[in-house]
């Protein structure tokens, strides 16, 4: 199903998703700081070899805890795994986030040094997290058993995740693409939690389990372009005054309109042509064609080994 927004439906989004916001107060979601304390892998316990520990794939709205269910309006989620030991009983829930905070991977903090000149510092880093429990009132989008560990594939497991904040060191919350995703082409690639969730799977797959469903719901959003993202070389002081232009009118843009900013931000996508985005530690011009930008929750096979006739159905909103 795929809804499209042209002008005349700006309006009627933006009244939508500010009385889904002031909504989102009334949506119960246990988001208690006490239990969203990271737990050090160190002090997680090895399983017994003949364990069994179910894993689940787990999905929540973006930024349940800050607007409720606002955002799966949108189609915008973050996805997780939980894993629970049916000898011991011990729950562990585990995701990949931008770290320190979500917003700190998509705008960056502007500050002036003392010689009067500005820098863009961002803190667009992403790193897997481990919980105690899995919080079943957060994860209400979707909770699906995908596959069972023996308690040597969770400690192998536990070891390939001590490595995987150095190699995935930056979070990338936006894609771009030639077309809609069933018929374009990836021209850059995202690195968030459904990435983290499906590397799991693979890596799993790896080791000899067995992924339960065929396909998962994957959340994305994508940028569309038909030409290639130009990266830019910030170094010549024109090229970093546009770039800084476009930031500062974007944080003014959150500042003062919160998450409606969404809304502002893709409009003016529309109207001046053309988009940046922060890539690890580079910036790219995306010169966006219509529809400019959508977000999906779109079915995919749950290891990038396996092919599915199943992938082909989603959900999207085109936002342009």
């Amino acid at each position: 199903v795929s809804t499209q927004s042209t002008g005349t439906d700006y309006f009627e989004m933006k009244v939508l998703l500010l009385i889904l916001v002031c909504l989102a107060s009334t949506i119960y979601c246990d988001c208690n700081p006490s239990n969203w304390i990271p737990v050090d892998i160190n002090t997680i316990p090895p399983a017994e070899a003949t364990d069994k520990i179910d894993v689940y794939f787990l999905i929540a709205p973006l930024l349940e805890c800050q607007y409720g269910g606002a955002f799966a309006t949108l189609l915008a989620y973050h996805g997780g795994l939980g894993f629970v030991n049916s000898r011991t009983g011990l729950s562990l829930t585990i995701d990949y986030e931008a770290s320190p905070s979500f917003l700190g991977a998509v705008l960056p903090i502007i500050t002036e040094t003392p010689n009067g000149t500005v820098e863009l510092i961002w803190e667009n880093n992403g790193r897997v997290f481990i919980f105690n429990g899995i919080n079943s009132t957060f994860w209400y989008s979707t909770n699906e058993l995908v596959t069972t560990l023996t308690g040597s594939m969770f400690n192998q497991y536990m070891n390939w995740l001590r490595s995987y904040n150095q190699t995935y060191t930056w979070y990338n919350l936006w894609s771009v693409w030639t077309d809609d995703p069933d018929k374009g082409v990836e021209t850059i690639k995202d690195n968030e939690c459904f990435q983290f969730a499906w590397n799991s799977f693979t890596y799993f797959h790896s080791l000899g389990a067995t992924i339960i469903p065929p396909v998962a719901k994957i959340s994305f959003i994508a940028l569309f372009s038909s030409k290639i993202p130009v990266k830019q070389d910030i170094s010549d002081p024109l090229v970093f005054q546009k770039v800084f232009k476009f930031f500062y009118e974007f944080e003014k843009t959150v500042k003062e309109d919160g998450p409606l900013a969404f809304i502002e931000v893709i409009t003016s996508m529309a109207l001046n042509g053309y988009f940046y985005i922060r890539v690890n530690t580079d910036y790219y011009k995306v010169d966006v064609d219509f529809p400019y930008v959508g977000t999906y929750f779109k079915w995919y096979p749950t290891c990038l080994l396996y092919t599915s006739d199943a992938a082909d159905e989603e959900d999207s909103v085109d936002i342009g």
